[in-house]
């Protein structure tokens, strides 16, 4: 056997964001049963490959409809060469790989490389700036310049819109030899930290979790081994898979997430009510705050970054996800000691997501009755 590990840009950023997420999938092999977003999503590519190797599409499916919005995107008279291509290439021991949708030679040593990425809301496409930098775009940008001896690669990232009004957008970046260089440094240490992992046999239920990740992109289909242990993912097989081989192409599914761990609680953070009040002997606290008030600053973040009129335009059920992750860097920059109760309830229209993690980030809970 090679003693070269292969790695996609799927594996990576799972190691990035949760290694406990990463252990459940890739030292386990688990996976989540595909949702119908998924399934959609794969439909629409499959469209759009058919498109670039034979200008014709159908309109009267659901996924025809979805892919044609961004036709007006793609490049015409494709090398079929260059459509779905599976790429492969090594850097220090370690092989990468992942299914580029499309590239183009523009001239010179400049190529196209395109993305198709399915999505309910556009809450949820990278800006260019983030483009640059992600994980996917860098290990295919990686084997433009190796393998086309590419001086600079232009990236084309196209999102469609799945829900309400089928709508495309795009989205573009591009990168020269020496930001890729930089940008793929962290990639080739997230890889060596999964390779002495492998080498050292170790186990999932060894490795920590992130809780700022818990709700980055939904509730994780992990929630219950991470809380349990994995005997329960094991038996749970209607929502969980033993993972085969797949067509891994970096992007993130909306994925779930753990259960607030107390073991390390800090002691000087604010105490959550939850469905009460604090009594007059109940505590010395300096403010009393309403959940509805914390959030304001935060839901107003939300709409102005992610260029919302309404927080809970971002699609149905993401919302709530965003909502704790962005409450999580809040609490971080905003931190609240002791002298701080904080008021909320069980019911909380934001979602449990959000009453979670700020029972994760709480110094004491008391609930009513």
């Amino acid at each position: 056997m090679s003693n070269k590990q292969i790695f996609s840009a799927t594996e990576i950023d799972s190691f990035l964001l949760c290694r406990k997420k990463w252990a459940f999938s890739y030292l386990d092999n688990l996976d989540p049963a595909p949702s119908k977003a998924t399934e959609l999503g794969s439909a629409v590519h499959k469209v759009l490959e058919n498109y670039l190797r034979t200008n014709s599409i159908t309109y009267d499916t659901t996924e025809g409809r979805i892919a044609s919005t961004g036709l007006k995107f793609l490049p015409e008279n494709l090398d079929p060469a260059h459509i779905e291509r599976h790429i492969f290439f090594s850097i220090e021991a370690h092989i990468f790989h992942g299914f580029i949708d499309f590239f183009h030679h523009l001239g010179s040593q400049i190529w196209l490389i395109g993305d198709h990425k399915t999505c309910s809301s556009f809450s949820s496409a990278l800006k260019p700036d983030e483009l640059k930098t992600n994980t996917q775009a860098n290990i295919y940008a990686q084997w433009a310049f190796r393998e086309r001896n590419a001086d600079t690669v232009q990236l084309k990232w196209i999102y469609y819109r799945t829900k309400s009004t089928p709508e495309a957008r795009l989205v573009e970046a591009s990168l020269t030899k020496d930001e890729a260089l930089e940008n793929f440094q962290p990639i080739l240490q997230a890889a060596n930290d999964i390779k002495k992992l492998l080498d050292e046999k170790a186990l999932a239920k060894d490795q920590p979790k992130n809780l700022s990740a818990c709700f980055k992109y939904g509730r994780c289909p992990y929630y219950a081994a991470c809380k349990h242990g994995s005997t329960e993912t094991q038996a749970n097989p209607s929502k969980l898979i033993v993972k085969k081989a797949a067509h891994e192409d970096g992007d993130n599914a909306h994925i779930p997430a753990p259960p607030p761990d107390k073991s390390n609680t800090n002691q000087e953070a604010f105490h959550l009510f939850i469905d009460c009040a604090p009594t007059k002997t109940g505590g010395d606290y300096q403010q009393t705050i309403e959940l509805s008030e914390l959030l304001k600053p935060i839901l107003t973040k939300i709409n102005t970054e992610k260029e919302l009129k309404h927080y809970r335009l971002a699609g149905y059920g993401q919302h709530v996800g965003l909502i704790a992750n962005y409450l999580t860097e809040h609490l971080k920059i905003n931190p609240y000691d002791n002298r701080t109760a904080v008021l909320s309830s069980l019911r909380t229209p934001e979602g449990c997501d959000t009453l979670q993690t700020l029972t994760a980030a709480a110094g004491k809970v008391v609930r009513g009755f």
